[in-house]
């Protein structure tokens, strides 16, 4: 009887372990299959998990700006050399290696004795060919009233009236006139100066010396042509196409220059990619020398409606990152100019604000809170 009572029992616990398991696999079943919800009632907006800080230019009004570094050169070096030859009499001290001269200035003078005989020499043959005209003139008023004597009315021929005679002393005369113009061109080379002010680079002119005509002996060059060498990269000169007009601030050891662009390189340099601008210095007073070091601030075109944004808001390819109802949107830029303040960009819509700051890991879409900014 014991034994009866002991089976049923142990049948008995089985039969409630057995129940138990089975309520135990439908409830892990039933968990797995039911779909997850978000904590919160429901229709609620899961909450941003980034919080981004964001900016909101004003819009306005800049001129771009390129700011690069050159130096000064000057466009031509002008050689000393005379067009006649004789001996050196006088050298002005400002014909030295690093001297300055005025335009019309005489710089130095050769012995004009030579010169001055010629000019003589020509005068006197043109008071010849004077003397000679007059005599013809005589002998035609001569030839012409005794052949209207013996031929009363009748038209006195050419070779009566002496006009051969006429014509060869005016031409002498023409001839003489231009010797002695040609002679005291020559007197007048005898003092050399030049038609620009300027500065001497080299010179070997001394007193005694005796030159021969086209022979060089130094150079020098016109302060009014010194001009700005400006080396800017491609984008640069993208920025300020056209490139011809436009003003420059030079900026050196001895203050402030204006220059205007001129022109530039006809292709770009090897090594460095780059092209070079040539920007004429304005007459004015400065000490500026060939091969001075520079600063150049070169003003392009005026950008009416622009932002001017802050570094760390550019991303990858020129864009920004916009939030608009809290959701990032991609914006692709138009950059004319990076400046000491900032991106100097064409407006756009921006919305809610511009993200600052690098957003590596997220994508257009992605819900963001703006610092600072109440969340609903």
């Amino acid at each position: 009887m014991k034994r009866v009572i002991g089976v049923t029992q142990i049948l008995i616990v089985l039969a409630l372990v057995t129940v138990a398991s089975f309520f135990a696999c439908r409830a892990t079943t039933s968990t797995e299959s039911a779909p997850s919800f978000p904590m919160g009632p429901p229709g609620a907006i899961q909450a941003p998990q980034v919080t981004v800080a964001v900016v909101r230019p004003d819009v306005i009004s800049a001129t771009v700006e390129v700011d690069a570094t050159g130096s000064i050169a000057y466009r031509t070096a002008v050689s000393i050399v005379p067009q006649v030859g004789g001996r050196v009499i006088w050298v002005s001290p400002a014909l030295r290696n690093g001297g300055e001269f005025e335009e019309g200035e005489t710089v130095f003078r050769l012995d004009p004795i030579d010169a001055e005989l010629s000019v003589r020499q020509a005068k006197a043959d043109l008071a010849v060919a004077l003397a000679e005209m007059n005599l013809a003139n005589a002998q035609r008023e001569a030839a012409t009233e005794n052949y209207q004597l013996l031929n009363p009315g009748a038209n006195v021929p050419p070779l009566v009236a002496q006009e051969p005679q006429i014509e060869r002393s005016q031409a002498a005369i023409d001839r003489a006139k231009a010797r002695l113009l040609a002679a005291e061109l020559t007197l007048s080379r005898t003092e050399f100066s030049f038609p620009f002010s300027g500065r001497v680079l080299t010179s070997n002119v001394g007193v005694g010396q005796l030159l021969s005509v086209n022979q060089p002996v130094g150079q020098v060059y016109d302060i009014n042509e010194l001009e700005a060498v400006i080396p800017v990269s491609t984008m640069d000169l993208d920025a300020l196409e056209p490139i011809n007009g436009r003003r420059a601030l030079l900026e050196s050891d001895h203050g402030f220059v204006e220059a205007v662009v001129e022109r530039r390189s006809a292709s770009l340099d090897e090594r460095t990619r780059t092209s070079t601008l040539y920007a004429r210095i304005q007459p004015s007073e400065h000490e500026l020398a060939p091969g001075s070091f520079i600063r150049a601030k070169i003003f392009g075109r005026q950008i009416d409606q622009a932002y001017i944004l802050p570094e760390e808001t550019e991303q990858a390819k020129s864009t920004v990152w916009v939030v608009k109802e809290g959701l990032l949107i991609r914006q692709q830029i138009q950059i004319h100019d990076r400046r000491e303040d900032g991106l100097l960009v064409t407006t756009f819509p921006y919305f809610d604000g511009i993200v600052t700051g690098s957003m590596p890991n997220v994508d257009e879409g992605d819900s963001v809170a703006i610092a600072g900014m109440p969340q609903t």
